[in-house]
């Protein structure tokens, strides 16, 4: 994962979280969880870049707090109960975090809890996980669709847009 991928989902983080309309008195709360090491040392490091954001986050967004849990998806759902967003950063496709607990987050979205996925956490199965995603966040890494793990635009025009 480069810089750029990583600042992204930092972005999105943010405007998620300013998008919940905390009283300058609250704190808002972004959950990130890292799914357990699925590669080499240095490589696919769940746990330090979540870490990492959270840190930002928390140096740099006074009525942010950014909370981490590590090695998978925590026994307890409480932290949960009060978050803005849940970043994810884990291992996708058939293995991911979210598959065993489908209902339980749809939950969490329907109250208005946001959901960021970083990296190979945007890789899930068509079906009923695919379906979800597309209702959560408009999209998902399709293994045999998608295109993976490289792309170079050339964009003759931009479409007219607030970011472009």
């Amino acid at each position: 994962m480069n810089s750029r991928s990583i600042l992204r989902g930092l972005l999105i983080v943010l405007l998620a979280t300013m998008a919940f309309g905390a009283d300058a008195a609250d704190k808002t709360k972004n959950v990130f969880v890292a799914g357990e090491q699925s590669h080499g040392w240095g490589s696919h490091e769940h746990k330090a870049r979540c870490m990492l954001l959270a840190d930002r986050l928390n140096r740099n967004m006074p009525n942010v707090e950014g909370v981490v849990v590590t090695e998978g998806w925590p026994e307890d759902n409480a932290i949960f109960e009060d978050a803005a967003a849940v970043v994810i950063y884990c291992t996708g496709y058939t293995g991911h975090l979210l598959k065993p607990r489908l209902e339980y987050f749809d939950a969490l979205a329907k109250k208005g809890v946001g959901l960021v996925t970083i990296h190979w956490a945007t890789e899930v199965e068509k079906g009923k996980i695919g379906e979800k995603f597309l209702e959560w966040q408009g999209g998902f890494c399709d293994i045999n669709w998608s295109v993976n793990p490289h792309w170079n635009a050339d964009y003759a025009t931009l479409p007219d847009h607030p970011i472009t």
